[in-house]
């Protein structure tokens, strides 16, 4: 949902246009998604909040000329893409005077537009998944996305005492995002993690072995649970998407070295944002599962670079995709 697309013009907000802007509970809708999401841009809200790209550009061109939301493009250097909202002071104490969010409850302030154009690319990246699994909730019958947040409230750290029970090693949970889908048979909590494609494996390596220390040591069941029932009752899958079928594949075979094979599951990211409740995710479980016809010699071959096509094939061939919500 971060494609490209033309840019808006002019680049400064006529504010003789926006005298006569009356608020509507959309437009209040909209400035709470901004405060939630931090940058978004037109695909997103398009998605969220209209019927056609063309009325979102309408109603978001008053509301900047207003002065409520703030556009953003890339720097040189980079792909132009598309604008990037973000929100002003103004639409910040419009939130506080409208009761749509208590004084002590605003996160925003004008620090929270700051930040390398990457690091932009990276939370549009993470609501480029929030937005998909909105609006495909909105038509499923299998299920309901009951709650989608991000930032500082999801972050935690384990110890983890893996290696040695006499050893400690700390290590930070740091999700891009976390989210709650209700089915059938109950509820069902997945972290997000959201990999551009610049994520060192042994990072990798260091977030699987945090997340199974979060749900064996207990430290999942005491932020989420509260310590109440029984700490095996409380599980969690992470999701991560990637850039590439192969940056996709390089992290799975992380995590089968790991011996992590259904907590974490792998997608490319593309697929994941245009059916995020289809079969477009892979599990160490069906890979391992797969690779027991491919003889020792051939795995070895693709631990080459020259020859992850071969095994970006037999993965494609023999790794049945899988769905969250089955």
């Amino acid at each position: 949902m971060t494609s490209t697309s033309k840019r808006q013009s002019p680049r400064h907000p006529d504010r003789a246009r926006a005298r006569n802007v009356q608020l509507q509970e959309r437009d209040l809708a909209i400035l709470k998604q901004i405060v939630d999401d931090r940058f978004l841009t037109l695909s997103h809200l398009t998605a969220l909040f209209f019927p056609s790209e063309h009325m979102a550009k309408k109603r978001l061109q008053k509301l900047w000329n207003a002065g409520y939301v703030k556009r953003e493009f890339a720097p040189s250097g980079f792909d132009p893409g598309p604008a990037i909202y973000c929100l002003t002071a103004q639409g910040r104490n419009t939130l506080i005077q409208q009761g749509i969010v208590p004084p002590e409850a605003m996160t925003w302030h004008k620090d929270r537009n700051r930040g390398t154009f990457p690091f932009k690319q990276h939370e549009l990246e993470v609501s480029d998944i929030r937005v998909a699994l909105t609006v495909a909730s909105r038509t499923s019958i299998d299920a309901t996305l009951c709650h989608f947040g991000r930032g500082a409230d999801y972050y935690d750290r384990v110890i983890n005492r893996e290696p040695a029970k006499f050893e400690q090693e700390h290590i930070p949970i740091r999700p891009d995002g976390f989210f709650i889908l209700q089915m059938d048979n109950g509820y069902h909590n997945f972290f997000l993690e959201v990999d551009r494609g610049t994520m060192k494996l042994s990072r990798l390596h260091t977030k699987l072995k945090g997340y199974k220390a979060y749900y064996f040591e207990g430290g999942y069941w005491l932020k989420y649970g509260q310590g109440q029932g029984r700490k095996e009752d409380h599980s969690f899958r992470v999701l991560m998407t990637c850039p590439t079928e192969e940056t996709r594949n390089n992290r799975l075979e992380v995590a089968c070295n790991a011996r992590s094979y259904t907590m974490m599951w792998f997608g490319v990211h593309e697929d994941v944002a245009k059916d995020p409740f289809g079969k477009v995710w892979v599990r160490g479980k069906e890979y391992v599962d797969a690779l027991k016809s491919v003889p020792p010699e051939e795995q070895l071959r693709w631990a080459h670079a020259k020859n992850k096509r071969e095994r970006d094939q037999f993965i494609r061939d023999h790794v049945p995709l899988q769905s969250i919500v089955d």
